[in-house]
């Protein structure tokens, strides 16, 4: 099984993070592509972000189906 992790902020989740997952999953013939929401990144310490649970929850949202499958 070949799978790959995508870790970012998410805040928000959009069209490009899909497209670059969608991108990898071809390429690189995966078989899944699993996001990772970063809960306070090293690199934006000093950002208001969106709280964690929120940007989770975004992101659970737009990556399920109603029938609970992933829409990549």
């Amino acid at each position: 099984m070949r799978v790959a992790l995508f870790g970012g902020t998410f805040d928000p989740v959009h069209l490009g993070h899909m497209a670059v997952a969608r991108a990898a999953l071809e390429k690189f013939r995966l078989n899944q592509v699993f996001f990772v929401p970063a809960n306070i990144p090293p690199h934006k310490q000093k950002r208001k972000l969106t709280d964690f649970q929120h940007r989770f929850a975004m992101l659970a949202h737009d990556l399920l189906h109603p029938r609970g499958e992933v829409s990549l």
